[in-house]
């Protein structure tokens, strides 16, 4: 794969009360541009920045939703994100706010 193919890492089961991360290392590239999340359990999503090659994690900013709502409740997406993700220097962090699930992202490769 190369840039601007598509990007389409497997889905992830977060743990009732856990979290999981995308960090654009499923990509050839190791960087990705996110476009869409996709779950179906009550979730918070995060992006994330590391200074340090991916050893320590800050919270830059949350995400979302049209009407300003930071639970994304049910079965959700998000439509027309621009997120930028890149292995060991950016990643989404997404957080059950409920029993947990499934989640996956789609994007392309940079």
């Amino acid at each position: 794969m190369a840039q601007n193919d598509p990007y389409l890492p497997d889905f992830a089961t977060v743990a009732d009360g856990g979290s999981t991360t995308f960090d654009g290392s499923g990509s050839s590239t190791n960087a990705a541009i996110v476009n869409e999340v996709a779950g179906n359990f009550d979730a918070q999503i995060f992006i994330e920045e590391s200074n340090d090659g991916g050893t320590s994690w800050t919270e830059i900013t949350q995400l979302a939703d049209a009407n300003g709502n930071t639970i994304f409740s049910g079965n959700w997406h998000t439509q027309f994100n621009r997120v930028y993700i890149a292995t060991e220097e950016r990643r989404l962090r997404i957080d059950d706010a409920g029993t947990g699930g499934e989640v996956s992202i789609t994007g392309d490769e940079r």
